[in-house]
C-alpha cells in the first residue's frame, strides 16, 4: 500500500505472501525497478522524492527455495509544490517606455503551471508592476519610464503555490525631457539687465546635457536670440549652470524668455512655456 506524505516522500507498506512455502529471508524493495531497501522489515518511508512526479513499486521476497515478484506495479504520485528551476527572463530591444520579454519553462514545475507574471521594480521608488500573465512565454512590455532601472523578475505558479526567478536588470532607453519649468526673470536696478533662473525638468529622462536661454522683444518682434549655454552633465557647481545674466536690455520694456533643455543622445529638445517680463525703469 502507498501512502504520499507530503512533495518529496511516499510511505510503503506490504504484507507477506499468503503462501510464503518456507522462511521469509529478506523483502526487496523496488523503485522504478531500482532497488531502494533490502530487509526483512515490511515498511519503508521513501524520501527524497521529486514533486509532482509518478513512481512504480515492486517488491520481492526471498526464501531459502528462492524469490517471488509481486503481482503488478504500485503506482503513487508525490504532491505537486512551488516552481523551481525559474530562469531569469531575458529583456531585449529596450526602448524608452517599452521592452520586450521572454522566458523558459522552469526545469522543475512540480506541478501544472496555471500562469506566469513578468514582474519588474522600479529602482527608483520601488514601485512593483505585473505586466502581464497568463499561459504565455513572451511579452510586450509597456508603462515604462525612460531612463529607468528596473529588474524583472519571472513568477511562475501551480496551485501549490508561486516561485520567482532572479532579477534581470534593464535600463530604459533616455529620450527628450518633459515638462520644463519656465525660468524667473528678475530685474536689476537701472531696467538694463536680468537675472535668468530655472529649475530642472520634472521629468529629465536621461542625463541633461545641456541649457539654452532664449529671449526675444515682446510681443514676439524678431526671431529667439541664444543668450546663454550651460553644460551641468558632470559639473559638481550644476546648480549655478542653471543661471544667468542678460544684460544690454531697454529699460522699460517688455521681453520674452524661455529655456531649452537638451538630454545627452537624444535627438531634439525640449522648449519651456514663455516668461515674460518687463524690465525697470531707467535713473
Amino acid at each position: 500500500m502507498t501512502t504520499v506524505l507530503s512533495s518529496r516522500s511516499i510511505q510503503l507498506t506490504w504484507h507477506p505472501p499468503d503462501n510464503p512455502n518456507g522462511v521469509i529471508l529478506r523483502f526487496e524493495l523496488y523503485r522504478n525497478n531500482t532497488l531502494i531497501t533490502n530487509n526483512t522489515a515490511r515498511e519503508h518511508n521513501d524520501t527524497g522524492l521529486a514533486p509532482y512526479t509518478l513512481y512504480t513499486y515492486h517488491i520481492v521476497t526471498f526464501t531459502e527455495r528462492g524469490s517471488t515478484r509481486s503481482l503488478g506495479n504500485a503506482l503513487a504520485r508525490t504532491f505537486g509544490d512551488i516552481p523551481e528551476g525559474i530562469s531569469a527572463p531575458q529583456i531585449f530591444d529596450t526602448l524608452p517606455r517599452s521592452a520586450k520579454a521572454k522566458w523558459t519553462i522552469p526545469t522543475s514545475p512540480n506541478g501544472i503551471i496555471l500562469k506566469y507574471l513578468l514582474v519588474s521594480v522600479n529602482s527608483q521608488n520601488a514601485e512593483e508592476r505585473i505586466h502581464c500573465q497568463g499561459i504565455i512565454v513572451s511579452c510586450h512590455v509597456t508603462a515604462l519610464k525612460p531612463y529607468t532601472v528596473y529588474n524583472f523578475t519571472l513568477e511562475v505558479c501551480t496551485r501549490f503555490g508561486c516561485g520567482r526567478s532572479l532579477p534581470s536588470v534593464a535600463l530604459t532607453k533616455p529620450t527628450r525631457p518633459e515638462s520644463q519649468p519656465s525660468p524667473v526673470v528678475t530685474s536689476f536696478p537701472g531696467g538694463r539687465s536680468v537675472s535668468v533662473t530655472w529649475d530642472e525638468p520634472a521629468e529629465p529622462n536621461g542625463k541633461i546635457f545641456r541649457y539654452e536661454v532664449y529671449m526675444r522683444r515682446s510681443p514676439s518682434i524678431g526671431d529667439w536670440d541664444l543668450k546663454f549655454q550651460s553644460y551641468p552633465q558632470g559639473n559638481p557647481q550644476s546648480a549655478d549652470l542653471r543661471r544667468t545674466n542678460v544684460t544690454d536690455l531697454t529699460p522699460f520694456t517688455e521681453y520674452e524668455f524661455l529655456v531649452r533643455t537638451y538630454t545627452a543622445q537624444v535627438a531634439g529638445d525640449t522648449a519651456s512655456n514663455i516668461t515674460r517680463h518687463v524690465t525697470g525703469e531707467a535713473g
